[in-house]
């Protein structure tokens, strides 16, 4: 049975994507798949997406937990979201009773993306995660900011270590955790609002007798691997996308995130698909054959196609007072949007094959990952932009193709753009084709 020198378990594909590159990134051989595949690809580094971002909680805690129980590997990874959504204390609960370790190690902060934890509290942006409007019209928030009253429910005593300690360095940090592990295994989290800060957790865990399970987001992975023990297999990781070549790039956004919609902006308005979100709700299928077919003529004609729920906030505002209107709760808008969507990129496929694509938005790529049947996802080196990685895949019928992931919140104002151009869109001018297109879309946007 292949023993891995790292196990990453992620709750959504964005996030098993952009910290197994920090991995990858690191020279290790790095392979994202699924939690229901049976695949044990030879690889350094094993990241396992369980997509349980928006599970209950009993369902999430099976998942990681059968995760870690099935899978050798050296140290383990609990990937978590930085703006702390999700079921983490569930995870974090599951994965430590299912390694052979003590204590939990947890310090989420990303600081490079405005994720900081200060005096307990978890801020983004500066403002209390709970209270950060960004976070909480998202699925599954947080609603609480500091971290020990979000552990308040594990069933492991919990402590945290203070900035204080942290910036001491690395053995007076050690020292802490030593005296912890004395009394109680322990959920500890950390302070943190430098990379060095992350840095410094890492190296303390790794003065510890035993190897302690590490929890963070793509921040303290990308700390994580570069102390990871060196490659076992024959290859490393490298550029991956050279073998593909895209004539027709298709993206998929399901991400309501206003950073999303500021990328989105910049994309000519040709290239735009928007969905029909009233008849998505009212007949899912039936929009999503609909939404395919506009897209596949921009794939035919322009060779680039990005398909779409929303453009704007006013656009997720009409689609839930739509829902209201039908007695349709929030949560049951949402997955119709994204069954439209998926049909639209099930029937693409299935007809009109794009060579590359990229998707936006936890949820919805991890159901176009799914929709592809792809058996794995190979992390290189190349990123289009930091926590945005440019990769490749094979599909379950032996189709290779180029991807491009990207959490809702993160990347700069081009991301999207840049995305598709990486991703070997026809037209070499898009960037500033996308800048001249800024006004259009203006009004929509607010």
């Amino acid at each position: 049975m292949t023993r891995y020198s790292s196990l990453v378990v992620a709750d959504d594909l964005t996030g098993a994507n952009d910290t197994g590159q920090q991995f990858a990134t690191a020279g290790l051989d790095t392979v994202v798949i699924p939690s229901h595949s049976t695949r044990r690809p030879d690889a350094d580094v094993l990241v396992v997406d369980t997509d349980t971002r928006t599970s209950d909680p009993q369902s999430a805690t099976a998942a990681v937990r059968d995760t870690v129980s099935t899978v050798l590997a050296t140290q383990t990874y609990k990937k978590v979201d930085s703006t702390l959504r999700g079921n983490i204390s569930a995870e974090i609960d599951a994965a430590l009773s299912a390694v052979p370790s003590s204590l939990a190690l947890v310090a989420p902060a990303f600081p490079a993306m405005g994720r900081i934890t200060v005096g307990g509290y978890h801020l983004v942006d500066g403002i209390p995660v709970s209270e950060a409007p960004a976070v909480q019209e998202r699925e599954n928030p947080p609603t609480e900011s500091t971290l020990t009253a979000l552990f308040a429910e594990s069933e492991y005593p919990t402590a945290h270590v203070s900035i204080e300690t942290v910036a001491s360095g690395s053995t007076a940090v050690a020292t802490r955790l030593r005296e912890i592990q004395q009394v109680q295994n322990a959920v500890v989290s950390f302070d943190a609002a430098t990379d060095i800060h992350l840095h410094t957790i890492v190296d303390a865990g790794r003065r510890l007798e035993e190897t302690p399970l590490y929890v963070g987001s793509a921040g303290l992975g990308a700390a994580f691997g570069q102390r990871v023990s060196a490659p076992t297999s024959t290859t490393t990781s490298s550029d991956v996308t050279e073998a593909v070549s895209a004539d027709r790039v298709l993206g998929v956004v399901g991400s309501t995130n206003q950073r999303t919609f500021d990328q989105l902006r910049r994309v000519p308005d040709e290239f735009i698909v928007t969905l029909d979100i009233e008849r998505a709700i009212d007949d899912p299928t039936g929009a999503g054959t609909v939404l395919a077919s506009a897209a596949r003529d921009r794939l035919h004609s322009d060779g680039i196609a990005v398909i779409t729920s929303a453009v704007s906030n006013a656009d997720v505002t009409a689609a839930l007072d739509h829902g209201k209107t039908h007695e349709i709760g929030s949560e049951s808008v949402r997955n119709t949007i994204l069954t439209a969507l998926i049909t639209a990129v099930s029937s693409l496929w299935t007809e009109h094959p794009p060579d590359a694509v990229f998707a936006s938005g936890g949820t919805v790529a991890g159901a176009v990952f799914e929709t592809l049947e792809i058996d794995a996802i190979e992390l290189g080196t190349e990123s289009v932009e930091q926590t945005v990685p440019l990769t490749t895949a094979t599909a379950r019928d032996g189709r290779r193709i180029a991807l491009a992931t990207k959490a809702g919140g993160f990347g700069s104002d081009d991301a999207i753009v840049n995305c598709l151009t990486a991703l070997g869109a026809k037209m070499t001018a898009l960037k500033e084709s996308g800048t001249d297109t800024n006004d259009s879309n203006d009004d929509d946007n607010g």
